[in-house]
């Protein structure tokens, strides 16, 4: 008979992966705000990493110190899943044609505090800043030679391949997010025209860069239409932006499922059927071969709600794992389904008569009960089923607690006086079709310590 449940809610189980972290994140940690941040990604206006602002710190303060710690580190998350998605958009920019960039690598969220990966994030932002200007410089002739080779014969004039050099100059100059464009001189056509340039999108590829210089020069080459053709420009450059904004979406989606520390809690579960092609659809999106269409977003979102999903349970079974063990329990088999991630696991002192089945569901609720293995008779054994059972409740309250970290996100409900199931002759079995002898593998873990 089931000896009682933990219900412990998603958002309570990123709290428990940051606060406690002493130090550093565990890897299932860095798994799940990774996959909440990916999640939480939206189309948006850039900001500079670690730009957080003074309202996000007022509202820190007002927090306990664990909700606090962990909204911090939901912070860096998203940075890094912004951060690496535009990486990923740089890598995809230069493998179209161009010098051998030094494009920095994505940037990790384990192995170091808060602070070093703020740090580790600032030194990349500044890498990837240097390696788009490299790039931009690299094609500058050809970009500039293309776009007056498209210009009509009767508008390449002298004045208006100056005025599209200028222009091709003051796309290069906005490629830091955090930069804002200088005032423009609203009477000349010039500065209006540098002013919107200076709005697209950083991110934005060799297309949709050529489409934005092909607007302004039509602006130069037709200077007594000048205004409706700067509209047309503004226009051009607002859906380029949101282009842009839909494949680095894409790119945050992409580079988080394909991040280490997600694959390894992914590795025994594959996407539900519908979406099992969803990631190299999102890939085509990255790449500009394909558009973020309604329903590709939609799967998208699915997919990364999925992963979170998978991702949870998993941590959250680790982390009861490490706590059972603490509290005297040896694990007998790990399970991994397409449903639950489970633990059975039994204590020395039962004398293998009983053991236990813990499992995390879907919702990332965590079951357990104890069941009798050994057929046995008589008010004693009758006495030791339910001190037993009591026992492990008991334990379960314990792990419920640990889980809370006073976040009261954590309920325990436990069922105390009952006398288990026998495994094999009254209960269900626990599904061990996909289980893991542990022994060898505790074996290998010590020996490496």
């Amino acid at each position: 008979m089931s000896s009682g449940g933990i219900v412990i809610l998603p958002v309570a189980v990123a709290v428990v992966a940051a606060a406690g972290a002493a130090v550093v994140l565990t890897a299932a940690g860095t798994a799940v705000l990774l996959v909440n941040a990916a999640g939480a990604a939206a189309e948006g206006a850039l900001r500079a990493v670690g730009d957080y602002g003074e309202q996000l710190e007022a509202e820190l303060a007002a927090l306990a110190e664990a909700e606090a710690k962990a909204a911090r580190w939901q912070c860096v998350a998203a940075d890094v899943v912004g951060l690496n998605a535009r990486i990923r958009l740089l890598e995809r920019r230069a493998a179209g044609g161009g010098p051998d960039l030094d494009v920095p690598p994505p940037v990790a969220l384990s192995g170091g505090t808060i602070d070093q990966i703020r740090q580790r994030m600032r030194e990349t932002e500044q890498a990837l800043l240097a390696a788009q200007r490299e790039l931009d410089a690299a094609v500058a002739q050809r970009e500039l030679a293309a776009l007056v080779a498209a210009l009509p014969p009767a508008a390449a004039t002298p004045d208006t391949i100056t005025a599209v050099r200028a222009y091709r100059e003051a796309l290069a100059r906005r490629l830091a997010p955090a930069e804002r464009p200088e005032p423009v001189d609203s009477r000349r056509a010039g500065q209006q025209v540098e002013g919107v340039l200076a709005g697209l999108d950083p991110d934005a590829n060799a297309d949709e860069r050529a489409a934005a210089l092909a607007g302004a020069a039509l602006v130069a080459a037709h200077p007594t239409e000048s205004a409706s053709y700067l509209r047309a420009l503004r226009g051009t450059v607002r859906d380029l932006n949101a282009g842009v904004a839909r494949r680095r979406l894409a790119a945050q989606w992409l580079t988080t499922l394909e991040d280490r520390d997600v694959a390894v809690a992914l590795v025994h579960n594959g996407p539900p059927a519908p979406l099992r092609g969803t990631a190299a659809r999102l890939r085509a999106v990255v790449d500009g071969d394909a558009e973020l269409t309604p329903q590709l977003r939609r799967e998208g979102t699915e997919l990364v709600t999925w992963a979170g999903e998978m991702v949870r349970q998993r941590f959250t079974r680790d982390l009861v794992l490490r706590l059972l063990r603490e509290e005297g329990y040896t694990v007998d088999a790990e399970v991994d389904t397409r449903h639950t991630a489970g633990l059975r696991v039994s204590r020395a002192d039962w004398h293998g008569e009983h053991t236990a089945d813990v499992w995390v569901d879907e919702a990332g609720t965590i079951h357990g009960r104890v069941l009798r293995e050994l057929t046995a008779a008589g008010d004693e054994a009758e006495l030791r089923d339910r001190s037993r059972c009591d026992e492990f409740a008991d334990h379960l309250t314990v792990l419920a607690d640990r889980l809370d970290t006073g976040t009261g996100t954590a309920e325990v409900s436990v069922q105390r006086g009952h006398r288990p199931e026998h495994r094999q002759r009254d209960a269900a079995a626990f599904d061990t079709s996909t289980a893991r002898s542990t022994a060898a593998e505790n074996r290998t873990r010590e020996a490496g310590r």
